[in-house]
């Protein structure tokens, strides 16, 4: 009886705390701030070093050749041209290169080992799995303008092995 007694003081206890909560209703007309939100977007991407797109380690929350994967992935063949170096669209032509784009096999496993900068040009290391084997592959990436590049090899199929 007394553990009865008990529980019933202490429910009454926790349940009386829980309405004492004071109801005010909050006027978030009068508490908004008029912000500009393009200026505001404008600064923080200016400021912002994640959303910087020359960094091929750290590229919009991922790296560069992952980032170029998933466009692979999901179609995106004109992204992809658009982070094609320009002196490979030169070299190859847009029609060939957006052609490779879509003939090529690029949705295999891949993960990032290590980026060597030499002379400009940055070498992607990756560790890939390909019907079950493991590899190294190798990606060349420049910054052209403010923008991480790919650039093609010579031979296209170069690219895929």
């Amino acid at each position: 009886m007394k553990k009865i007694f008990i529980i019933l003081l202490i429910s009454i206890a926790y349940l009386t705390s829980c309405s004492s909560v004071d109801n005010k209703q909050i006027n978030v007309e009068d508490n908004m701030v008029e912000t500009n939100m393009v200026e505001v977007y404008t600064n923080s991407v200016v400021e912002n070093p994640s959303l910087e797109f020359n960094n091929p380690s750290v590229f919009i929350g991922t790296d560069f050749i992952t980032f170029f994967q998933t466009c692979y992935k999901l179609g995106d063949f004109d992204r992809m041209i658009k982070f094609t170096s320009s002196n490979s669209i030169n070299k190859h032509g847009i029609q060939k290169v957006e052609q490779f784009y879509k003939d090529m096999n690029f949705g295999y496993d891949i993960k990032l080992l290590n980026v060597v900068n030499v002379d400009g040009q940055y070498i992607m290391n990756y560790k890939t799995s390909i019907i079950a084997t493991k590899g190294i592959k190798r990606f060349v990436v420049i910054v052209e303008g403010d923008s991480c590049k790919i650039v093609l090899p010579n031979d296209l199929m170069e690219f895929c092995k």
